[in-house]
């Protein structure tokens, strides 16, 4: 049977907004993709009608008074990329894409809140149908991606969540992630038991039972941390934390240089805050006419809405081939 694949990336700067809006939007060239199926992709979760992932972002920093006095952390995560997808192999005959794709799109809502994706679109000009989704993680009025996912226990609960909605579908959890058994469980401890006893030295001659049973259990105590492989997995998870300290002290600094070259570029483009400004509330302006339009004329909203998306698309494509003249 096909199983659950889902994957996680952290977006720690504007770049790489602007790169994964590319590739998502299908903005320029895009390595594996056949143009033949382009017309499949679709929109699960859309962008606001002229947005960005960048515009998206900066908009909903802008809505939360904690940033009014406060900076963003340097190494902050701004935003999670989720990709969805599944194995092909061993599908039920009965697999519906449309289906997955419903029961993706209400996880993410669940698990993140629709306020706080970006967009979701599903590619089906790759190969495999995957799901790619943008999400801000906004919580109690800040950026705290560890409110969402605090620790590899959290990720790997967020599988098992995501296999409660696909598992409806016919698809089967990760193998990595998969719960053992309490049986299982017993059952290896257990035999880790009777290994032990086997090895267990016996008392001296000339030892006291205090004695003994002191050597006993620092033996049996050693011996358990060798068959469980801690001595090993302490001394590996040491050195990675040493290399992940000293690589982050220098992307803090990489980091830093290139967030405040970006602050330059966006103020040269606007000119000034109130130019900014300015261009924000015409933009909401926009939003809200186009879901006030929605309600009475649904057909006009949507026309209306992809004019400005396909005249975004080909603002950014001009953009880009005159940038890589």
């Amino acid at each position: 049977m096909g199983k659950q694949i889902m994957r996680v990336e952290p977006i720690h700067s504007m770049q790489a907004f602007s790169a994964k809006f590319k590739h998502n939007y299908r903005i320029g060239a895009i390595p594996n993709a056949n143009e033949a199926y382009s017309h499949m992709n679709e929109q699960i979760i859309r962008l606001p009608a002229g947005e960005t992932y960048n515009t998206f972002f900066e908009k909903k920093l802008m809505e939360l008074p904690y940033y009014e006095t406060h900076k963003i952390r340097k190494n902050a995560t701004l935003g999670l990329e989720f990709m969805l997808s599944y194995g092909t192999s061993g599908l039920p005959k009965d697999f519906s894409v449309k289906e997955w794709m419903e029961k993706s799109k209400q996880f993410l809502m669940d698990q993140f809140g629709k306020e706080n994706i970006a967009s979701a679109v599903l590619h089906m000009d790759e190969g495999t149908p995957h799901i790619h989704a943008v999400i801000i993680p906004i919580k109690d009025g800040k950026l705290s991606a560890r409110a969402f996912l605090p620790d590899r226990q959290a990720m790997r609960d967020l599988h098992t969540k995501y296999y409660q909605y696909t598992k409806e579908v016919g698809l089967e959890p990760e193998n990595r992630y998969m719960h053992i058994q309490h049986q299982k469980v017993g059952m290896f401890y257990s035999n880790i038991n009777l290994a032990l006893e086997k090895t267990l030295p016996g008392p001296r001659d000339d030892e006291t039972l205090y004695d003994y049973s002191k050597r006993a259990n620092e033996f049996y105590q050693q011996q358990c941390l060798r068959m469980l492989g801690k001595d090993y997995q302490i001394d590996q998870l040491t050195k990675e934390n040493k290399a992940l300290t000293k690589a982050n002290q220098t992307l803090e600094a990489a980091i830093e240089k290139r967030y405040q070259q970006y602050v330059d570029e966006i103020m040269d483009e606007i000119g000034s805050v109130e130019n900014a400004v300015h261009a924000i509330h015409y933009r909401d302006n926009l939003q809200k006419g186009i879901e006030w339009t929605a309600q009475t004329n649904p057909e006009l909203a949507e026309n209306v809405t992809e004019i400005i998306d396909n005249v975004q698309r080909n603002y950014e494509r001009v953009m880009l081939q005159e940038k890589e003249k």
